[in-house]
């Protein structure tokens, strides 16, 4: 969320494509403020995936469309084995990992 705000405190950001996995729609509790953000931007986009049963679904969902990923940076936050596992999946999938920050709550 910081991370949003900060660029649009900057009014001059690269494109920001928000993809939140959540594995129930309860999970998408801020959907009204991130449909916001791509009012107020005009290089967001916010996709709301369910991983449920299926993370590798919504993982390659999220990733399709995206173009090559060594030419991005990712931001992945969530509980300490969802972190884990992304990490993973980002950097088989052919993300340097030097372009991917993680961020798990103690």
């Amino acid at each position: 969320k910081s991370l949003v705000e900060h660029a649009l405190a900057q009014e001059s950001v690269a494109a920001i494509d928000l993809v939140w996995i959540a594995a129930t729609p309860a999970e998408h509790y801020q959907e009204n403020l991130c449909r916001s953000w791509g009012q107020a931007m005009d290089n967001f986009r916010y996709a709301r995936l369910l991983g449920g049963a299926d993370p590798h679904g919504a993982a390659d969902a999220a990733l399709s469309g995206l173009g090559a990923l060594a030419e991005r940076d990712f931001y992945v936050a969530g509980a300490e084995a969802d972190v884990a596992w992304t990490r993973d999946y980002l950097v088989l999938a052919g993300l340097p990992a030097e372009r991917l920050v993680t961020w798990s709550p103690a």
